[in-house]
């Protein structure tokens, strides 16, 4: 064939040919302006699909040139064809059929396959890609999912160039289309290497090039602007302005200036020549003149006339000369002047990154130099433009990396420290590309924020990713132990700062020799030499290293020269006084320095100075002004958060717990932990209910032993399911190691036996067999590896319960009833049997384990001495003990000004621990309290249960202590110093921890156990009662004189040896109904028998009503007052003391004679135990 049509119309004929063949609907399209042949839509199952796909077919070798995957389609110079196939609506193919072997081969036009050319652009078409059977699912997705690639090839390429080098192509394209096309694709393609691209299009000089009479070159100097290549910007801008018709003044300009950032004055000099004679504009021309003086001569030159006389519009519209003004503000630290240039440039170019970058490091340096009105704002908008910055940059692959410094800064400023790793972290772990993980500086403010978070091994992976830059000697200093040897510190820096080039790492290394004492400090010198930091920071270091050189008056006073001014000497002057012990100072110089820098910069300093001098409730009521702060990062509000309720929790005061856990899950749900602060607070407040609706709700992972705790507690009052059994067991290998968590996993399941909730199900469901064996399994492998612990396994073959339980408690019953008969006569402190018998010490005052409490002290001389030791401590820090919180909280009105008597009533942490868990045992089964113990006179089993009321009553006492308890300085249990742990019972006998506490720090002691204070007087440490503490508030006329009634009521609570009139005790009596209650418990104290008349006097009335209300009830109350009157009796005259006193009752009553003598049987049994008692105490 010779005729071209026919050859073309062969190409179609073959090209429908094959696609009817697939059953696809071929049509051809006859009119051929813009190249498209024919259509052709695929059909599915012989269904029309409505897709269709565009054909450009072409037939024959001379359309084609060779190439080695197949064949390269060469449009000469016809570039309309290629604008139409790219801005298709429809997918488009280009066919080429090859006559001689009637071949179809195909390629999908798409704008990344485009090459384009000088002159023309070129395609290629694969030689494996041909119109057969093969190619009918390709083809059928192209029809499916592709489309046309964009509306415009050159608006395809815009996303990917700087907005004003895409701006100004944009601009040339309406008269130089080709070699705006050409230029912005060759750009885009190179943008990952953009000096590259840069100097290849320059040294090529490519046709179109030359074309654009210097307005492509011009292009290309902004463009390695923003890419931060200015020799390269010099270049272009000094081509561009050899071929421009106009603007070539400007144009030079511009070159000189980068020329001369470059280093190469001569050069700028010669372009400023160049400039002037083109005709320059003059403010511009100025401006550079101005700049070059500046690079060239020693001290400072003002600025010319004509900048000066500028106006704001002749200004922006040059926006050289309002960056030259910006950096003369900066080298003269003109904070405002840096600003508002920065601000009249940004508004001049507000898409150019670069300007926003400068904005965002203006608006930085203005918090932290003090002078921002409001700091939040700043910090608010510089965030704002870096990470515009960071994300456009991205997307042209400009140097992102220095936006992201500038948003690592801002966020270190606020203290975000894992925003930060998150940032610095590379993907897919974190949000930095390689690239941007591999800068210096985004590995150095990755390490600052690790170090920070106490995270070494974060640090040292950041520092891994620099290690063959000048940096990393610098950050392996950094990161360094900071347990090392002071000298091998200061080796590591004095290596690392001549070879580090980032200015923040040297400052903060000549900060650390500072800080080290390093002399003499020739790094020093140097630095403020070579202007790496200006004289004022100078200053600021060498008062750091007087302080730490010992000279600390000759550094606080260096350092306050400069307070008013810098907020950086302000921080120093604070770490100064502070490591100097001076807390108070530090705390005032915070202060002022917040009232004139802000909060941003010092809160944190301030809120950690309080932490560490041991101001912990001003430290959480700063902490809580804070989280005022709207503008507080969502980081710091967390910490702020979790510092709060760990706060509030060392102090029992859960209904702070409460309030703080609820507001951080508002702001921060699903943290595990939060999430568990809130249920354990709900459940330390007795809301039982509440808080397993929350666990229900919630339901958090167990992510520490602690809120297994709480977890097991809960499901041992609302129900395990055997899944929850499964989930206990788990628990067991998850702490191996630990045989608490273990013993409290296995008896909580044990106790639960039997046990119901409170809709009536039982705790514990039925288990299946494989269920009871991994039950028994555990608690056998708990047995074998903890054979000590608090699980014992006892031997129960043939025994029944009753035998077993006589097995327990039979051996100790009568060391027990000794220790208890102790406790009674106030010759042991009840804490020691608690600890002893592992059992709360506060569950036992308030369920009186021992019957009296033996709060007051029968020795006149030594109340007097206590009532000395209160006065003493008012207004002071005092150390309580647990018996005074139960003895103060009965008088419940009084417990407010009893505590506002002392700056601060401090109890060590297992005291509260010990009330903790006291509360969590009473609420847990309230109605089922009992005890069960051994009666070695009669040889039985003896049960003690307590009555709904008196279960209720121990809830409240609870309650009332928890509260008070929540107004109490929790401080670390000390350690046994003077009061050694000879028992091996620890922080189990928490009654010697306020002992302990009180004889090491001096102060005085609060206790309610008359023994403890005995043992205090022991070693000098001043003590007092409660009731010692009344009569003295009473006295110096700060509470009401209701001591009286004060008195009566400790007395209604088994207080014992207390004064109380004949009155008073009769009234107490027949308040009980003349049971045997709180009467009868002061009676058979000895201290009431020491005037044995007046005594007696008191007891017959009451022994009148007995007689005649409750007769049944006399024999006890005679054993009751002989118990007493035995105290003052010898074993010998024992019998005749108790039967004069049986007779003298007798006859007051007027008993019968049958009546008589079971009286006399009862006191003779009563002598004979008392006998007996005395001799165990003797042996």
């Amino acid at each position: 064939m010779t005729d071209s049509s026919d050859t073309e119309q062969l190409g179609v004929d073959l090209t429908s040919i094959a696609f009817t063949k697939w059953g696809w609907v071929f049509r051809g399209q006859p009119i051929r302006d813009y190249g498209i042949d024919a259509h052709v839509e695929p059909k599915t199952g012989g269904v029309a699909s409505g897709r269709l796909v565009a054909l450009q077919i072409k037939t024959g070798q001379s359309y084609f040139e060779p190439a080695a995957e197949g064949w390269r389609y060469r449009a000469k110079g016809n570039e309309r064809h290629l604008h139409y196939w790219l801005g298709h609506s429809l997918p488009v193919l280009i066919i080429f059929c090859d006559p001689e072997t009637e071949t179809l081969y195909w390629q999908h036009v798409t704008a990344e396959r485009i090459n384009y050319t000088p002159n023309d652009w070129t395609i290629v078409i694969p030689r494996h890609q041909t119109i057969t059977p093969d190619a009918k699912d390709a083809i059928t997705a192209i029809a499916y999912a592709a489309a046309g690639a964009t509306e415009d090839p050159l608006d395809e390429t815009m996303p990917f160039l700087p907005p004003s080098a895409a701006d100004a192509i944009c601009h040339v394209a309406t008269s130089e289309p080709r070699g705006a096309l050409r230029l912005a694709v060759a750009l885009a393609r190179g943008r990952s290497e953009p000096r590259l691209a840069v100097e290849t299009i320059l040294a090529s000089r490519p046709s179109w090039l030359e074309r654009g009479g210097g307005q492509f070159e011009a292009i290309l100097g902004g463009y390695s602007v923003e890419h931060g290549h200015p020799d390269l910007a010099a270049r272009a801008f000094t081509l561009a302005a050899e071929q421009v018709d106009a603007g070539a003044g400007r144009l030079y300009a511009l070159a000189a200036v980068f020329t001369s950032g470059a280093g190469d004055l001569p050069k700028a000099a010669e372009l400023v020549e160049h400039a002037e004679a083109a005709g320059g504009p003059p403010v511009l021309l100025a401006a550079v003149r101005w700049h070059l003086r500046q690079l060239d001569e020693a001290g400072s030159v003002p600025a010319p006339d004509a900048l000066q006389a500028a106006l704001p519009d002749e200004l922006s519209s040059e926006l050289m000369c309002l960056l030259i003004l910006c950096e003369d503000a900066r080298n003269r630290r003109d904070v405002s002047g840096v600003v508002a240039y920065s601000e009249q440039a940004l508004a001049a170019g507000p898409d150019n990154s670069g300007l926003q970058l400068r904005m965002a490091e203006a608006l930085l340096w203005r918090v932290t130099d003090g002078s921002a009105a409001v700091p939040a704002e700043d910090l608010r908008r510089a965030e704002d433009l870096a990470t515009t910055a960071w994300q456009q940059r991205r997307r042209w692959s400009g140097s992102s990396a220095d936006a992201l410094t500038a948003l690592l800064r801002k966020h270190l400023l606020t203290g975000a420290n894992s925003i930060m790793i998150n940032l610095a972290t590379p993907s897919p772990h974190g949000l930095a590309s390689e690239q941007e993980a591999s800068d210096g500086r985004v590995a150095y403010l990755g390490a600052i924020a690790a170090l920070a978070l106490g995270q070494r091994d974060k640090a040292t992976e950041f520092v891994g990713r620099v290690d063959e830059t000048p940096i990393a000697a610098g950050l392996r200093a950094l990161i360094a132990d900071p347990d090392l040897p002071r000298d091998d510190q200061i080796r590591l820096w004095r290596d690392a700062l001549p070879v580090v080039d980032h200015h923040d790492l040297r400052l903060r290394g000549l900060y650390r020799l500072a800080a080290l004492g390093a002399w003499p400090f020739p790094e020093l010198d140097e630095a403020r030499e070579s202007g790496v930091i200006d004289p004022v920071t100078a200053d600021l270091l060498a008062g750091r290293s007087e302080a730490a050189r010992g000279n600390v008056p000759a550094a606080v006073a260096r350092l306050r020269r400069h307070v008013a001014t810098s907020a950086g000497a302000v921080e120093l002057l604070v770490e100064v006084l502070e490591n100097d012990g001076q807390y108070e100072q530090a705390l005032e110089e915070c202060a002022r320095g917040i009232a004139r820098f802000g909060e941003v910069v010092l809160d944190a300093l301030r809120l950690n100075l309080l932490l560490r001098s041991d101001q912990h409730h001003a430290a959480a009521d700063f902490a809580a002004q804070l989280l005022s702060r709207a503008d507080l990062p969502a980081e710091r509000r967390l910490a702020l958060r979790r510092g709060l309720i760990g706060f509030y929790t060392m102090r029992a005061d859960w209904v702070n717990v409460e309030t703080h856990s609820r507001a951080a899950l508002g702001e921060h749900p699903g943290q595990a932990d939060l999430q568990w602060a809130l249920i354990g607070a709900t459940v330390n407040q007795g809301r039982l209910d509440d808080a397993w609706a929350r666990f229900q709700q919630l339901n958090p992972p167990i992510i520490h032993g602690g809120a297994l705790g709480v977890w097991m507690g809960l499901h041992g009052t609302f129900g395990f399911t055997e899944a929850d059994i499964g989930t206990a067991l788990d628990s067991l290998t998850r702490w191996p190691d630990d045989g608490d968590i273990g013993a409290q996993i296995l008896t909580t399941l044990m106790h639960a036996g039997g046990r119901r909730t409170p809709d009536g199900h039982p705790v514990l469901p039925d288990l299946d067999e494989a269920g009871v064996q991994r039950f028994q399994d555990a608690l056998q492998d708990y047995l074998t590896r903890y054979p000590d612990g608090p699980i014992r396994a006892i031997n129960i073959d043939g025994l029944n319960f009753a035998e077993m339980m006589r097995a327990q408690l039979a051996p100790r019953a009568e060391q027990d009833r000794l220790l208890v008969s102790l406790v009674r006569q106030g010759r042991l402190p009840l804490g020691l049997l608690t600890a002893s018998r592992s059992r709360p010490y506060a569950q036992a005052l308030i369920q009186r384990a021992c019957g009296p409490i033996v709060a007051m002290t029968l020795d006149s001389g030594q109340f007097d001495r206590e009532i000395a030791a209160a006065r003493t401590a008012l207004n002071q820090s005092v150390v309580v003990e647990t018996s005074a919180l139960v003895i103060a909280t009965l008088l419940p009105a009084r417990w407010p000004a009893l505590r506002a008597a002392f700056a601060e009533v401090v109890a060590p942490r297992n005291v509260l621990q010990d009330i903790q868990v006291t509360g969590a045992e009473l609420r847990r089964d309230p109605d089922s309290l009992a005890w069960v113990g051994f009666d070695s006179d009669q040889g039985v089993l003896t049960l003690t249960e307590a009555s709904q009321d008196q279960a209720s009553d121990f809830i409240s006492r609870i309650n009332d202590i928890e509260a008070a308890a929540r107004d109490l300085v929790a401080v670390d249990t000390p350690a046994r110093e003077v009061f050694p742990d000879r028992g091996g019972l620890g922080d189990r006998e928490v009654w010697v921890s306020p002992l302990e506490m009180a004889a090491q720090t001096g102060k005085a002691l609060w206790s309610d156990d008359v023994v403890v204070r005995e043992l205090a007087a022991g070693q000098g440490i001043p003590a007092f009662s409660t009731l010692a503490l009344v009569h003295v508030l009473i006295e110096d006329e700060l509470i009401e004189d209701t001591l009286r009634a004060d008195v009566q009521t400790l007395a209604r609570a088994h207080v014992v040896d207390l004064t109380l009139t004949a009155d008073e005790l009769f009234a107490i009596a027949r308040d009980d109904n003349w049971s045997l209650g709180a009467a009868a418990t002061y009676v058979q104290r000895g201290g009431f028998w020491s005037q044995y008349d007046s005594a007696l006097t008191d007891c017959l009335p009451i022994f009148e009503k007995v007689h005649a209300h409750e007769p049944d009830l006399l024999v006890a109350w005679l054993v009751s007052v002989c118990m007493g009157v035995a105290d003052h009796v010898a074993d010998t005259a024992l019998n005749n003391a108790l039967r004069l006193l049986t007779d003298t009752i007798a006859d007051h009553l007027a008993i019968e004679a049958a009546s008589r003598d079971i009286l006399h049987d009862a006191v003779r049994a009563t002598a004979e135990t008392i006998r007996r008692q005395r001799n165990e105490r003797h042996q």
